[in-house]
């Protein structure tokens, strides 16, 4: 499942036409986190997740995800607007499930 989504957003960052780097340095990412990533197939933490959304609105971030289409351009208004109610909406839970996980983390502490 992370591998597939590693593969799609490596290909996003390619249509884009950044280098791995370069999409790292525009989006204020550690150097070789996304690269690291989908060399390994490893996970990354969601501040990544979060960047990356802040600096690419217009991707659609539950495809990227979920897997399903991948457009990268918005080709409406009315598609683009939903695209980013949509992903407001995932990242507000994304945000909460994190927070929730923090104190879990202090709980057993």
């Amino acid at each position: 499942m992370i591998e597939d989504f590693l593969q799609r957003l490596e290909k996003l960052i390619r249509n884009e036409g950044y280098s791995i780097r370069t999409f790292e340095i525009h989006c204020g990412i550690s150097n070789g986190t996304i690269s690291r990533a989908i060399r390994n197939n490893k996970q990354f933490q969601i501040d990544v997740l979060l960047k990356i959304a802040d600096k690419f609105p217009h991707w659609d971030l539950d495809a990227l995800i979920r897997g399903g289409d991948n457009r990268s351009r918005v080709a409406t208004v009315e598609e683009g607007a939903k695209t980013l109610v949509t992903n407001q909406l995932l990242l507000d839970r994304i945000i909460e499930l994190g927070e929730l996980s923090k104190a879990l983390k202090n709980q057993k502490s």
